[in-house]
Formats: structure tokens, C-alpha cells, sequence
């Protein structure tokens, strides 16, 4: 509330003379306090989401504050997911890098600082000495036209998380009744990221004393100035875009901080533009750079991408059919208690039936995110699954000659598996009683190359060792998918998940402390970063374990 009530106190003609280096040094310790107090906050809020929504139990201990959950390995699973995720993306960016010719933002930048410069020094030789960045239509232009390995890391990034198995095409409008498609909003993120790399290196060669570089960080507009930002770069990548698209785009991203109250909470990475006060406003570019904004719009307007399913449906449908014949989808039935339902996938093997629920939900990235996962695997696994097999065993036989167009007089003797396949990795490799939650990305490896692999991949060549990378066999013979080898995958003792556990990742906990009060989190971070200090140098970054 005090950093609230201290905007509030910031005169509009003050913000572009606001010493922000010199206010950091005199208040040290009271931001700290003020750091620490809402990290606290954030891990009480998320506590009760957990609690309230995810059946989470609160367990307190000598006055440590820790959650629980009861069903076995959860939490494992639900922060492995986040692990494998974060590995996954710093490896995508690490191959653009390598492939793609990383100098031409740099030459590009140049040439436009020659032609026309884009920024400024602000009161020079004084406390207040500062860069300012003259955004115009022409730098939009330079920006969102820049085709590097930034570019395509953030394409690729995109696609295969939101639309990959989505009926959406790029070229669709993000709503029924506007002008901006998705492409658009990529394109944005693009130019948004280029502006920032610009801003950056200018700080760097700029600044020439530390108070020079926090003075500049900051960057303050009016709302007239917000959106005329947007206005160019948005008219520079789709002209059609209109006015009110515009604006609600900015409503969506705005962290307004003179109508929040402490019960609010805030994510600024999902809205970058901070209002401290009426007319006046930050608009934070590195935060905007590292935001995926296909992502924060599908949150920030509350939308999904495939409700239904039925692209990643046919996804997981194609996959299976690669090693198992005549696979059936959506089922159809109407049990004897009169109740209907829909079996999303079935297919056979040797004396193997096997029911499939497919989820796709994007990867959540916090507590309230994650709700709607798990109450779709507990849907799935609680309600679908048994409900379908129900049905399966009320007339087995009838059931196959139904569905399959074939009768097997040994029916009563196949073993029934029941699985949960996601789009996302969070939660798989978790086994609820008798049903298997899995997804997509762990099930192609075990399906089609049967095999994972882990090393470092250097972006220099010279430094890249091919002898050096470890291979991981899924299949048992190491030659040819065996039904045996989806078998393995499925149960508690998966030789996938049993990588990651054993040799991947590496359980760490996480306190914060308010007063007499800890408040713990369990976390998984990659096991080679947390022994050997040497990886997190940038030039190198860690092979792929999707």
C-alpha cells in the first residue's frame, strides 16, 4: 500500500524528472521490506487458491507453512511440469540462436541511428542526466520487420504451444468483430522485443555512470502517448486495426494502480503498462519482451483457443495410429442408468483395451491458471474414465461389435487401461489410482523415436560435443516399439519420468519469511544448473527433454 500511496504523491511534471537511482539508495531498506512483504502476500494468495480450488491441505510445523496434497506425487509432477517446460523453452530460443544470423538487429539498428536518431540525452551533466527513446512509425516499422533468430524462436515458441493443435489459423481474428489477428499480436511481441533489444544496447553505450542508467530505465507516457505507441506500431503491422481495438488492447494490459486495492493481485508480467496515477503511466519494455503476449491476451481476455479439443483430439489420434490399428473416436453411449457420455479415444492391443480422455489446455503458469487443468484431470479421471469402462464392462462383447465392427470371444480377458493424454506438460507422469496422466510430447517420444536424449548443446560448434550426449532407450529391445514399451510408459515406474526424476531434475525448497512466520515451496530445477555453476553461462544452454 506505501508504494501505491508514493505514486499517488508524483506530480505528472515530476515523473520525467524523477531521480529513480538516487530514491532506490535513500529507501534500501524500506523496498527490501516492502519486496519481501509481497512475495509473502503472493505466497498467501496462492496458498488459498491451491486450498479452495485444487484441494491442496495447509500443514504447519514449528510455524513453517507448507501445502500438502493427497493425492500421492502430485505436487512432483505438478512442478515437473513446470521444469520440463522451462528446459523445453531455453532450448528452442538456444537452437534459434545458433541456426539464424543474430547480427542483423544489430546492423539494422545502426543504419537507423544514422538516418534518424531515436534517442536523446535529457539534461546532461545533472543528477537527472537521462537517455530518452523517440519512438516514431519509422522505428515501428524497423522493428516488426526484423527477420533474426529472435524472431523465429518467438514464432516457433507460439505455434507450438497455442496453435499447433488448435482449429485457429494465424490469419483469424482474435475476436468475432475485430480487425487484429493473431498474427498481428505475434508481430507486436516481435517489434516490442526488438524496440527492447534497441533500448538496451543504447543504455549500454549511453550510460555513462549507473545513476545515468536507472534514471533511463523508466519510462513515463500520458494516455494520450500510451496510445499513440500502440496506435504506430499496431497501423504499422495491419492498418485495418481500429480505434477501439487499440484502446482495449491497452485496457487489457494495463496494471492500474489507482483503483487497486491490497486484496487485489497484481501480475504485471501479463500487463506491462503501469498507471501510477490518472494520466500517467510506465509502459515497461523488458517486462513487455519477456511476456508471451499470445499467451497474457488469452488470459488477459479470458479466452481459449480449442474449447472442445477436437484438433488435439485428432493429434493424439494420428500419433496412437502409428503403432496401434483401427483406433475409435468420440464413442458415443448411453449406459444402463440411463447416462450418457462421449469416449474421447479407444483402441486395442494383445489383450489390451485402452480408454483415452485428451485435454488440451495451455501450460499454466500460476495458481489460479492451474485450476482449470486440474479440474480437468480430476473430471477425467474421477468421472469419464470410470463412467466409460463401466459402460465397456455392463456387455463387453456388444460393446466391441459395436464400435469396432469385429467380435473377440476372449474379451472378458483383456486388461483395461485407462489414460489421460494433455497438451500440456503439467501433471504428467502422474498415476491416480488405475489411471495414467500423461502428454502429448512424452507419448510421440515414446511412440516414434523411442528414445531421449540429454547433454549440452553449445552455441559455438567448437564447443559442442556430440560424444558427449547421453541416449536414453524407452523401447525394451532399443530397436522397435513393442506394446510392452507403452505399458512401461503408463505406470509408476516409467522409464521417461524416471529420467527426469533421477538424473534431470533436482527438488529444492524455497522460504519466505514474514516476522515468526516461514512460508515454504517445493520447486524442481535442473539438476545440472544446481551442481555445476560452469552451465548457466550464456553461451550454453540444455538439450531438449520434451
Amino acid at each position: 500500500m506505501n508504494l501505491i500511496i508514493h505514486y499517488k504523491k508524483i506530480k505528472l511534471n515530476q515523473i520525467n524528472t524523477f531521480n529513480i537511482g538516487s530514491y532506490i539508495e535513500q529507501h534500501q531498506n524500506e523496498i527490501d521490506n516492502l519486496i519481501d512483504l509481497l512475495y509473502v502476500k503472493s505466497i498467501i494468495t496462492d496458498f488459498k487458491i491451491y486450498i479452495v480450488k485444487q484441494d491442496y491441505q495447509l500443514t504447519i510445523e514449528k510455524n513453517i507453512y507448507k501445502l500438502e496434497h493427497p493425492i500421492k506425487d502430485y505436487k512432483k509432477y505438478y512442478q515437473l511440469g513446470y521444469l520440463r517446460a522451462t528446459i523445453e523453452d531455453h532450448f528452442t530460443s538456444a537452437m534459434s540462436l545458433k541456426h539464424a544470423n543474430s547480427t542483423i538487429s544489430k546492423v539494422l539498428q545502426k543504419a537507423f541511428e544514422m538516418k534518424i536518431g531515436f534517442h536523446k540525452i535529457m539534461d546532461a551533466n545533472t543528477e537527472q542526466e537521462r537517455v530518452r527513446f523517440l519512438i516514431s512509425n519509422v522505428l515501428c516499422k524497423v522493428v516488426t520487420n526484423i527477420d533474426d533468430s529472435n524472431t523465429q524462436y518467438r514464432l516457433q515458441s507460439n505455434y507450438g504451444n497455442y496453435f499447433k493443435n488448435s482449429d485457429i489459423q494465424l490469419s483469424d481474428t482474435c475476436t468475432k468483430k475485430g480487425e487484429m489477428t493473431w498474427k498481428d499480436l505475434m508481430k507486436l511481441s516481435i517489434g516490442i522485443s526488438n524496440l527492447s533489444i534497441f533500448m538496451d544496447r543504447t543504455l549500454k553505450e549511453k550510460c555513462t555512470t549507473p545513476l545515468m542508467f536507472n534514471n533511463s530505465i523508466i519510462y513515463p507516457f500520458s494516455d494520450e502517448n500510451v496510445y499513440k505507441t500502440f496506435q504506430m506500431f499496431f497501423h504499422e503491422i495491419n492498418p485495418e486495426i481500429t480505434e477501439k481495438e487499440i484502446k482495449l488492447f491497452i485496457k487489457k494490459f494495463t496494471t492500474d494502480y489507482t483503483s487497486l486495492s491490497l486484496k487485489d493481485k497484481t501480475d504485471i508480467q501479463f500487463k506491462p503498462i503501469v498507471k501510477v496515477m490518472p494520466n500517467a503511466n510506465f509502459i515497461l519494455f523488458r517486462t513487455f519482451s519477456g511476456t508471451n503476449l499470445v499467451r497474457a491476451y488469452l488470459s488477459n481476455t479470458q479466452q481459449a483457443l480449442d474449447d472442445q479439443g477436437d484438433r488435439f483430439e485428432k493429434e493424439v489420434e494420428s500419433l496412437i495410429s502409428l503403432k496401434f490399428k483401427d483406433v475409435k473416436d468420440s464413442i458415443k453411449y448411453k449406459n444402463s442408468n440411463g447416462e450418457k457420455g462421449e469416449i474421447d479415444l479407444c483402441f486395442l492391443g494383445d489383450k489390451n483395451i485402452y480408454f483415452v480422455e485428451c485435454k488440451n489446455r495451455v501450460h499454466p503458469i500460476s495458481a489460479s491458471s492451474s485450476i482449470n487443468n486440474y479440474e480437468y484431470v480430476m473430471k477425467a479421471s474421477q468421472i469419464q474414465l470410470p463412467r466409460a469402462v463401466n459402460y465397456f464392462n455392463e456387455n463387453r462383447k456388444n460393446f466391441i461389435k459395436t464400435n469396432f465392427k469385429t467380435e473377440i470371444e476372449n474379451i472378458d480377458e483383456y486388461n483395461i487401461h485407462k489414460l489421460i493424454i494433455l497438451s500440456n506438460r503439467n501433471l504428467s507422469g502422474l498415476n491416480i489410482d488405475d489411471v495414467s496422466v500423461r502428454d502429448i510430447f512424452s507419448l510421440e517420444k515414446t511412440l516414434e523415436s523411442g528414445t531421449i536424449e540429454m547433454g549440452i548443446t553449445s552455441l559455438k560448434d567448437e564447443d559442442y560435443h556430440p560424444e558427449d550426449i547421453e541416449v536414453i532407450h524407452l523401447w525394451d529391445n532399443e530397436k522397435s516399439f513393442q506394446e510392452i514399451d507403452l505399458h512401461n510408459f503408463l505406470s509408476s515406474d516409467s522409464k521417461y519420468f524416471k529420467f527426469l526424476n533421477e538424473t534431470i531434475a533436482i527438488k529444492q525448497t524455497r522460504d519466505f519469511q514474514y516476522k515468526e512466520h516461514t512460508f515454504q515451496q517445493e520447486l524442481y530445477s535442473f539438476n545440472a544448473y544446481a551442481e555445476d555453476k560452469e552451465l548457466t553461462k550464456p553461451r550454453t544452454e540444455p538439450q531438449s527433454v520434451s
